[in-house]
This record gives structure tokens, sequence and C-alpha cells, in this order.
């Protein structure tokens, strides 16, 4: 069968086709693999082996960066110092404070009992150690005279009256029993009044330092309680300690719950010095240093590139968990936040940067991506760099 070795062409209507740019491709790929003779065919395959070359030399700017968040650089938690009622807020969320203005204020039921109960407590205290260091009343003492002075007379009477019986049981005149019983009476009341005599002389003499010092220390006691009481009623007022915005969504509707000591009231933020956190890879511990260029892209300005430089590094690789939680939770708030965070062995570096010039629409807790410049490298760097450390730790790790 004869093969038509006619060369096409165009007809007078229609218009010459040009070769696509995919067709080139395919025929210059096809020329350096299979086609052409040798010395077509290796000159293109030297051209492009150092065409490839060349360009892991070109110029390549590293960066190392991560997910990131907008943050205040000073920031304050109000917290309670006391159980009790929260029986009124006084700011808003947006609202401005000053130093040492009140947020809310407590019930402080409990705190007002405790505060009577201790001034109680110290009165008596002072009472009673007024009564030890003045001594017996005078009525008191007269009181003592007398007693002591009956027993006296009784012991004169019974003295008598068992020398009487004694004589009269020596003459056979008298009962053996009865003088037996007026010896009895006759020590009886010399016991009794031994003990009036002891009493008269307590009395006269006081009471004995150690006493008194006792009542002292017990009176100091009911002091300090009273002291420890009144610094608590100034706590029922919960002060703001530095000047900023308050930043808690909802505060104003925590009238009537119930904190404990420690429990957050509102969050106040200085939104003046805004700052970035970046959670970047380990490798920023070597690379990152303060002072160079940040690229930024927030997702809340449509990814808008904004620009800042590092201002420091934290000084310990942590989780995930541990660095987007926010740094004014207690250790138990932050157990319950860490919850949601699924566990991981992967290590973050924070690296703080501030704005170059921050954007008014800015607001906390803003996130996206940035990365850091760290400086010119190449792109042959670049590709043996990640190459080089899986290498040297993780193949490492499995040699025996």
């Amino acid at each position: 069968m004869a093969t038509d070795t006619r060369i096409w062409q165009p007809g007078p209507s229609e218009p010459p086709r040009v070769p696509s740019r995919r067709g080139l491709f395919a025929r210059l790929w096809g020329a350096i693999r299979y086609g052409g003779a040798w010395f077509l065919r290796w000159p293109l395959r030297l051209l492009l082996l150092s065409g490839i070359v060349a360009a892991g030399f070109l110029p390549y700017q590293h960066e190392v960066g991560g997910q990131c968040r907008v943050v205040t650089g000073r920031e304050v938690a109000i917290r309670s110092q006391l159980q009790d009622e929260i029986a009124e807020i006084l700011v808003s969320e947006g609202d401005q404070v000053v130093p040492g203005q009140t947020i809310a204020l407590l019930a402080a039921r409990d705190a007002n009992a405790r505060l009577a109960e201790a001034q109680a407590d110290v009165a008596y205290a002072e009472a009673n150690l007024k009564q030890l260091q003045s001594g017996a009343r005078a009525e008191d003492i007269t009181k003592a005279e007398h007693m002591a002075e009956l027993w006296r007379s009784q012991v004169a009477f019974w003295e008598a009256e068992h020398k009487r019986q004694e004589g009269l049981v020596a003459s056979q005149a008298g009962a053996l029993n009865t003088m037996e019983k007026a010896l009895s009476s006759r020590n009886s009341a010399k016991a009794m009044l031994i003990a009036a005599e002891e009493e008269e002389r307590k009395l006269r003499s006081g009471h004995r330092d150690e006493t008194i010092d006792a009542a002292q220390a017990l009176l100091d006691k009911a002091k300090a309680a009273l002291k420890l009481q009144e610094d608590r009623i100034p706590l029922r007022e919960i002060r703001s300690t530095m000047a900023g915005t308050v930043s808690t969504p909802g505060v104003n509707l925590r009238v009537g719950q119930t904190v404990s000591p420690g429990d957050l009231i509102a969050v106040v933020r200085d939104l003046s010095s805004l700052q970035l956190e970046i959670l970047a890879d380990e490798s920023a511990a070597e690379s990152v240093k303060p002072g160079q260029a940040v690229k930024i892209r927030l997702w809340g300005q449509y990814g808008d590139l904004t620009t800042g430089q590092v201002d420091h590094l934290a000084f310990t690789a942590s989780d995930k968990a541990q660095l987007v939680i926010e740094p004014y939770r207690t250790d138990r708030e932050t157990r319950q936040e860490q919850v949601r965070f699924h566990e991981s062995d992967n290590r973050y570096v924070k690296v703080v940067a501030n704005f170059d010039n921050p954007a008014p629409n800015l607001l906390v807790g803003m996130t996206g991506e940035a990365r850091v410049v760290v400086g010119e490298d190449y792109f042959w760097n670049a590709l043996w760099r990640p190459i080089k450390r899986f290498f040297l730790v993780e193949v490492w790790s499995w040699l025996p």
C-alpha cells in the first residue's frame, strides 16, 4: 500500500497552523532523550544539566515561620481573693480603666460576719487581761479576810472543846467518841483556815506573771485575727492594677456568680503595645535572632502583607498547647484548656515580634502565618537542610 508523502498545505481560506508550546517542549524533550544525532543530543543534555545546577545556586531567602497570633505586650488578670458572690460589675467589655479603678464588688457577707466575731474576741481578751492585771477587788479581799477570821475562831473553839473533852475522858466523866469528834472538827477547821489564808494571800498578791503572759498572748492572737479580717474587707472591691482596656467578653453579666480565691473576674490589656507570637520550628532557636525582619499575613486582613521585627525568643521549646493558651491562665485553668489539644511529640519555639506599622484594625487573638527572614542562602541549601537533619537525627537514632 502506497504511503501518501504529500506535504499538507493550507487552503486558501484556512489560517496557517502554528505548533503549540506543548508540542515544542515535547519535541525538545524527545530530542534530548531519544532523537537526533549524538552531537546534538549530548550538548542539549549538558545544557539542561547545567541549567539545573545553576538554578540551585540562585540566591534564596531563608525563612523560618509558622502559625502566629496577635497578643498584647502587657496584660493582667483581675482575680478575686475571696470566696464570695459578685454583687456588682462596674465595667463593660471595651471600657478604659486606670490603676486602682474598681472593676467589681463582692457581697462580703461572710467577711463582715467574721470581722464582727474577731472584734468580739479582741474585746473579751482585753477584758480578761485587764482583770488579771488589776488584781482582786477590795471587797473580795475583805471577804477572804472574814473567811480566814471565821475559821480561826472555829479552830480556837474546837481546840478548847477538844481539851475539855480530853479532861473529861481522863476523869472518866466524858465519852471517848465525843473527844474524837471534837478532835476531827478541830483538824477540819485547821485545814479550812489554811485554805482561807492561802486565798487571802493570793488575792493580796495578785495573779502570777505566767498567767498574765498567757492572757497577753491570747489578746495578741485575737488582734492578729482581727487584722486579718480587717484586711479582707477592702478585698471585696476588685480593682485593676494597670491602665488598659477591659477585654473579657460579657464581663458585666457575671453579677450573682460565686467566685473562689483565684477565680478570674476580668482581663485588662494594654492595646497600645500589640505584638505577634509565632509558633516556629525548633530550628528557630539556632537561626532566628532579635532584629530580623518578619513577614506577616493575617486571616483577618485577607492576607495583606504586614512587616515587623523579632523582639525576642522564648527560652523553652514547648508543645502547642503550652504556647497558644493565654499566659494569664492559672495552672488549673491551663490544664482544663489543654484537654482540647491532642498530645504530640512536636515542639515549637515561641518567637515574639513587634509590628513596624500596626494597622488600626488589629485585634488581640487574630491569627495567620508569619515568616522570619533569616538571611540569604542558596536553593541547594534549602533542599539539603531538611534531608541532612533527617539523616543525622532520625536515621542516626535507628543505628544499633
